[in-house]
């Protein structure tokens, strides 16, 4: 395998890198791989582009950013909690 050093990155251009990293449980080495394997894919076509529909870009796009099992878990967690806070009560329709 290759390997690449880049030079006088400015530091907030790493701490960006890092930030977003984060946000998808990735260090931030793998974070750097992900966006320059994505940046050396071919330029699609306008006519490729144009027979997929916006449901298959999303999907396409989604599974470059898998979202762990344990972000899933924190997700659940927080919307259980926040259920537990709504108020039910009866809808009077004025009859």
């Amino acid at each position: 395998m290759a390997q690449l050093v880049v030079r006088d990155l400015p530091d907030d251009v790493k701490e960006g890198l890092k930030q977003r990293a984060k946000a998808h449980c990735r260090s931030l080495e793998a974070e750097v791989r992900q966006i320059l394997k994505d940046a050396a894919q071919p330029v699609r076509s306008h006519e490729a582009a144009s027979t997929e529909t916006i449901s298959e870009q999303l999907i396409r796009e989604q599974a470059k950013h898998p979202i762990s099992d344990e972000v899933w878990e924190e997700f659940n967690r927080n919307l259980r909690d926040v259920r537990r806070s709504w108020k039910v009560r009866d809808v009077d329709f004025g009859k």
